[in-house]
């Protein structure tokens, strides 16, 4: 049998070839990723050095299209599927000048090509997958490099680089902690950079990521003392930045912190007394001084909510609101005690009031509330209560809006929401349910949550007939002279389409000429004889009329009578269908029943129709 020729195997036969050459033709990734043989035994050191300057080097000019954007993205692509241990000498054997070339690429005074950027970091993914311990040894020793990958944190690509570096998650021969922490402190420091967001962004990221993957990482304690210890300060202060940006990704950085350490608690089921050590934790976090730097800089917080030069409530100030919450989720005493003395709520009602028609705001305000009574801190809810003059607020906030409009409060959802809570849940907390008994809470009810609940009721679900008072009567002899009238008239409609269908028979006969001089046969009552038809003058002049005829009358007959016995056995067979089950008349009692349902529907939505309409008069 013969083989067929590989095609991409002639470019070998050129003894000038030119790995430009290769590059133009779209089967080399295939034959690459194949293992051809004679590709492999033509990339030596000079084509992977012109590989890696593709990746490296920025072209000349814009002129040549193919060295601007083809080679890069080939030579990214075949380095990145190589496992050629002949290839992958070139990058870890005694020359490692083209490793080298790659990391020299990062170390520059301008920002890297992110383009480029993103083919080299692809390529030092797969050499640090294929040799982690040569690749991290030469990574923390080549000189400059940790501080140029920090430079070049606008880039994604060079961000996901960190991560790969700092995540490794399999055990190295080496101990490279202190190189680890350097690198670390060195992205965190860059998180107060104004100079482009993408910096502070990419450092947030990194930070999430590092704390998603906490679980896998080998030797993540160092990580994380410095992240819970010397970070902490850091963000605290970053988060009233006067940059947007800058304040996003500190408050990010430090909720994503703070929950990594609720799941740890909650993954552990307990912790030691007085909040200080999670035992057979990942990492071990001394809560009170974590506690006690995020306090001292609380107050700054709940100022830089309340001032603002523009009426937007941005999303940096909507995590700050997130981290508060985290942090009752902890069960702090101490942070608790701080938020009493704060004066929380006084700063949470002006902004729910203030902000009406930021859902985002009034979600977090809602789960603040619900997270405190839920965990019954007494301090707390006597301060909304009392102090703050909670059920007053509602009050306030469900007053009728003095406009021409007549608008409704955009908040009033959550208004409703949080009052169906407290009534849920004050027979489970005593000091609510107190709250629950005043004549303030009373008045509210009147005024709003006991109509919204109702409107909602009615909106959600209906009614039943139940809800109303009065008895209702159905005539069963009206329903049934209505549906008599029905089938009346579905009658009348069949004898309008039959008389019709029997005209349109008409027509065709008329149009070729033949008569219909009989009625129907009287033996079976539906065929007809063919021998009753006769043809028209024209046709009976012609030569040889009479044999004709005679013809078609015998073969009438005979399919009159083949016709007869076919359909003897079919009204046999209906007959037989007919004794074992009444479908026709199954048919018909089903048609009433679904009118008679149809009557008492349409009876149930005008009273349903009725109701609201006394309801919304009565608002």
């Amino acid at each position: 049998m013969l083989m067929k020729e590989n095609v991409f195997d002639r470019h070998f036969e050129n003894p000038d070839l030119q790995l430009t050459t290769l590059l133009d033709d779209d089967l080399i990734i295939g034959e690459f990723r194949n293992q051809n043989q004679k590709l492999m035994d033509f990339i030596q050191k000079k084509q992977v050095a012109e590989l890696v300057s593709y990746l490296t080097e920025m072209p000349a000019d814009d002129s040549n299209s193919k060295r601007a954007f083809r080679y890069p993205f080939y030579s990214c692509e075949l380095l990145v599927c190589c496992e050629n241990p002949k290839i992958l000498e070139q990058f870890f054997g005694e020359d490692k000048s083209q490793l080298h070339a790659l990391f020299q690429f990062f170390i520059s005074e301008d920002d890297v090509n992110p383009v480029l950027a993103g083919y080299v970091c692809n390529v030092m993914f797969n050499l640090l997958k294929m040799k982690t311990d040569i690749f991290l040894d030469e990574f923390y020793q080549y000189q400059n490099l940790v501080d140029g990958l920090v430079k070049q944190l606008q880039s994604r690509s060079v961000a996901e680089l960190v991560i790969r570096v700092l995540t490794i998650e399999q055990e190295t021969q080496a101990d490279y902690t202190p190189q680890r922490i350097q690198l670390l402190k060195g992205v965190v420091g860059r998180i107060l950079d104004i100079s482009n967001f993408e910096v502070s962004t990419n450092v947030s990221h990194i930070i999430q990521e590092i704390t998603q993957k906490a679980y896998v990482i080998f030797k993540a304690q160092p990580l994380f003392e410095f992240l819970y210890g010397e970070s902490i300060d850091l963000f605290c202060s970053s988060i009233v930045h006067e940059s947007n940006y800058v304040s996003l990704a500190s408050g990010t950085s430090l909720y994503n912190l703070l929950t990594l350490l609720y799941k740890m608690q909650n993954r552990q089921g307990e912790s030691s007394e007085g909040g200080v050590v999670i035992e057979n934790a990942l990492f071990i976090v001394n809560h009170q001084e974590l506690f006690n730097k995020i306090e001292s800089h609380l107050d700054k917080w709940l100022e830089f909510l309340q001032k603002s030069a523009t009426p937007v409530f941005g999303q940096h100030k909507i995590k700050i609101l997130e981290i508060i919450g985290v942090c009752i989720s902890l069960n702090q005493e101490s942070f608790v005690t701080k938020l009493y003395q704060q004066d929380i709520f006084k700063v949470y009602n002006s902004l729910f009031s203030k902000h009406e028609k930021h859902d985002i705001l009034h979600l977090q305000y809602f789960r603040f509330i619900v997270h405190i009574i839920e965990q019954k801190f007494d301090n707390l809810v006597q301060n909304l209560f009392n102090q703050n003059e909670f059920i007053q607020f509602l009050l306030n906030s469900t007053a009728e809006v003095s406009n021409n409009k007549n608008q409704r409060k955009e908040y009033l959802g959550f208004v409703t929401k949080l009052a169906h809570f407290l009534v849920e849940f004050s027979p489970k907390y005593p000091l609510l349910q107190s709250e629950l008994e005043t004549e303030s809470w009373k008045k509210f009810r009147e005024q709003y949550f006991d109509k919204a609940e109702k409107l909602n009721n009615h909106e959600l679900g209906g009614h039943t007939r139940a809800d109303y008072k009065e008895d209702v009567h159905f005539n069963k002899e009206d329903i049934q002279t209505k549906y008599d009238d029905f089938l009346t008239s579905n009658h009348d409609e069949k004898l309008q389409d039959e008389a019709k269908n029997t005209q349109n028979l008409e027509n065709i006969f008329d149009a070729f000429n033949i008569s219909n001089t009989e009625q129907a046969n009287p033996v079976d009552g539906q065929q007809q004889d063919w021998s009753n038809f006769s043809w028209g003058q024209e046709q009976n002049q012609a030569g040889g009329a009479s044999e004709q005829q005679s013809n078609f009358q015998q073969f009438a007959d005979n399919s009159n009578q083949e016709q007869r016995r076919e359909q003897g056995t079919s009204v046999e067979q209906q007959q037989n269908t007919q004794q074992k089950h009444d479908y026709a008349q199954e048919e018909k009692d089903d048609e009433y029943n679904r009118f008679w349902q149809f009557q008492i529907h349409e009876h149930d939505a005008k009273l349903h129709d009725d109701a609201l309409y006394e309801f919304e008069k009565n608002l």
